[in-house]
């Protein structure tokens, strides 16, 4: 922050954190990657590795790029994850033979025996958290939250737009990178 000026008033704070609706966002977030950790240990992934498996064994991705795009985060910290999952065995790293600058990423049999587990955990999960809403409400909460989130995608890709050399995907997950890390060797 520095650089800038402090503002001439002092803000005002909401009285408590769960007036903020960021607040409130992140809290559902971390509580509910808290319950994906616990439920992915019998299959052996962290909420942050189960998202590249499922996106290559759903197709959404097969090379590190993509999956870095795909996921929202860094390339770094995208190649960082797939080592961690090439070393416990559930991704290889496979040069294109059209294109030898090019590697794809491969499912192992184990990979995609975990991946087969994954969205019947989301859905649990997913149903755990929106179980005292009614139909109508999670409804609802879905459409007010997407609307939420197209704006801010709006205001990344603004911004991303005046930035030379930065995409709309790049912007965005250098902002999220830091609290995706899972920290797992």
């Amino acid at each position: 922050m520095t650089g800038q000026t402090p503002p001439a008033e002092t803000p005002e704070i909401p009285r408590h954190s769960r007036d903020s609706a960021g607040w409130l966002m992140k809290s559902i977030l971390l509580h509910m990657r808290m319950e994906m950790d616990k439920r992915m240990e019998s299959v052996g992934l962290t909420d942050a590795q189960w998202t590249p498996i499922l996106h290559l064994a759903s197709g959404e991705g097969r090379t590190a790029a993509e999956l870095s795009r795909n996921c929202l985060q860094s390339p770094g910290g995208m190649t960082r994850m797939l080592d961690r999952l090439e070393a416990k065995g559930l991704v290889e790293r496979v040069r294109s033979r059209n294109d030898r600058r090019v590697v794809n990423l491969v499912l192992t049999e184990e990979g995609l025996s975990a991946a087969r587990f994954v969205p019947d955990i989301l859905r649990e999960v997913n149903e755990q958290a929106l179980e005292n809403l009614s139909a109508d409400e999670a409804r609802q909460l879905k459409s007010l939250l997407q609307r939420v989130l197209g704006t801010l995608e709006d205001r990344v890709a603004a911004r991303a737009a005046g930035t030379t050399g930065v995409s709309d995907s790049d912007a965005l997950t250098d902002s999220i990178d830091s609290a995706d890390q899972d920290g797992t060797p």
